[in-house]
């Protein structure tokens, strides 16, 4: 798991440091971070800094570039950097950019130079007002009478000889003015004078050296005196607070064996009364659950005869339905028959008559000829045989139509079959999706009382340690 985004990782994903893991992208963003500002630097977990070299690896190039950047630069100390001094570059110099005998540093970035010493403009060769050392050593030739060459600024002295001066760097100047050889009007008399008024300052410093040095030792006396009498003071004051710490000591030992016996008595009073609160609810607790499992109980007995009555109804519902469109069926097909009964006794009497009247035509067309009986009976053998054609035409016509009617009637009791058939399964589900919300439910309470049951314990728990820290007597009422 990365202490970070608390995600889960394979042990070959995760960076692994000496107190926690990360993940990649957790640990690129605490790497990143520490980069931002140098408050937050060196990287770190739990207050350990992170090595180098289990950075480096598991960063990209940029941010690599970048770390090693910033380690070279917070790695310095504030007061011995370094900055560029543009205000519009004020890049950190690195050392090796940094001449120490020129006192100049030349920025990589802009390739502007800058004074290690007071960190502003380079002076160009000239010497930094803000140099500790170049003060003191100027104080030293003021009091010396040193001068200093007007070509390289080296200092020089004047052991013998007259003011005519050569400088190491080849150049001539005036000892007494410090101007260039033969450009002043100068005398070696005036030489004389500086020689006296140098050595006048030497013998005042040396003296006044004296006296400090006087002053100093009498001061470190009266220091030193100050001090024993203090520390005399100091020690006959230790004893006297030793003597009342002791005796402070032992009334606080009495006074807090004591608090001891009390607060025993009184843990010990809390952890009776507080047993017995907890007895009393665990008892609670099993008398609240066996009252929900006996409502459990009642609730399924219920939903239980609620569907055998269902079915019950459904049961003798569908009978009566079943028999009723049974009668209905067999009255409808009953009255087609008699409606095709009544139909083909009216057609053979039709049949008939027409019969009589055809041969009472031909016997009349034949009458006095040859052979007429034979052809009127020809001709009504003609006429029957056509009416038997059309009575089965006409019996096809109504077996069909028996058939459908009878296949109709067939079709509904089947839809009524389905129809029911759907409704118990209607049912059903409904009884399902009913048992299911219910032990859903049942589920939901049981979940319930048992935070209820937790948090009662926790609450118990939490009063009895607030007594236990002296916090008050608690109002609990089981």
């Amino acid at each position: 798991e990365c202490v970070s985004c608390l995600d889960d990782f394979t042990p070959n994903l995760m960076i692994k440091l000496s107190c926690h893991s990360y993940c990649h992208e957790c640990f690129k963003r605490l790497i990143s971070t520490a980069l931002e500002t140098e408050t937050q630097w060196p990287a770190k977990c739990c207050l350990n800094t992170i090595p180098s070299e289990q950075i480096l690896p598991h960063i990209d190039i940029t941010m690599k570039k970048k770390y090693q950047e910033r380690e070279a630069e917070w790695s310095i100390p504030t007061g011995d950097r370094v900055y560029c001094s543009s205000r519009n570059c004020s890049t950190w110099i690195p050392p090796i950019h940094v001449n120490t005998q020129r006192q100049c540093a030349t920025c990589p970035k802009c390739s502007k130079k800058t004074c290690s010493i007071c960190r502003g403009a380079s002076h160009n060769g000239t010497d930094c007002p803000q140099d500790p050392n170049l003060q003191a050593t100027m104080n030293l030739a003021e009091t010396e009478g040193w001068k200093r060459c007007y070509s390289c600024h080296a200092l020089v002295e004047h052991n013998k000889g007259c003011r005519h001066m050569t400088c190491r760097c080849k150049a001539e100047f005036c000892y007494i003015c410090g101007l260039r050889w033969r450009t002043c009007a100068c005398t070696d008399a005036q030489l004389a004078n500086v020689q006296r008024e140098a050595a006048a300052r030497r013998q005042a410093a040396t003296a006044l050296t004296a006296r400090q040095r006087a002053a100093a030792e009498e001061e470190r006396l009266l220091v030193q005196m100050v001090a024993d009498f203090e520390r005399q003071e100091a020690e006959r004051a230790a004893a006297a607070a030793e003597a009342q710490r002791r005796r402070e000591e032992a009334e606080r030992l009495a006074r807090e064996e004591e608090r001891r016996r009390r607060e025993e008595e009184r843990i010990a009073a809390i952890s009776v009364r507080f047993h017995r609160f907890t007895a009393e609810l665990e008892r609670l607790h099993d008398v609240q659950r066996v009252l929900i499992a006996e409502r459990y109980e009642f609730e399924i007995g219920i939903q239980r005869k609620e569907r055998q009555d269902a079915l019950n109804t459904f049961a003798i519902r569908h009978a009566t339905e079943i028999q009723k469109l049974g009668i209905e069926s067999q009255k409808i097909v009953e009255d087609s028959e008699y409606k095709f009964k009544q139909e083909y006794k009216a057609r053979l009497a039709e049949e008939r008559r027409i019969e009589d009247e055809y041969v009472d035509q031909l016997r009349a067309f034949w009458h006095g000829k040859p052979e007429a009986e034979y052809k009127v009976r020809e001709a009504r053998d003609e006429l029957r045989m056509d009416q038997d054609k059309e009575y089965r035409f006409w019996d096809s016509y109504r077996r069909r139509q028996l058939q459908a009617s009878a296949d109709r009637e067939k079709r509904k009791m089947e839809g009524l079959r389905i129809k029911q058939e759907a409704e118990i399964k209607a049912m059903e589900g409904r009884a399902k999706i009913d048992e299911v919300e219910w032990r859903r439910k049942r589920w939901a309470e049981g979940k319930w009382i048992e935070a209820v049951v937790q948090e009662r314990v926790v609450m118990l728990q939490e009063m009895e340690q607030a007594e236990y820290a002296g916090y008050g007597s608690t109002g609990l009422n089981v």
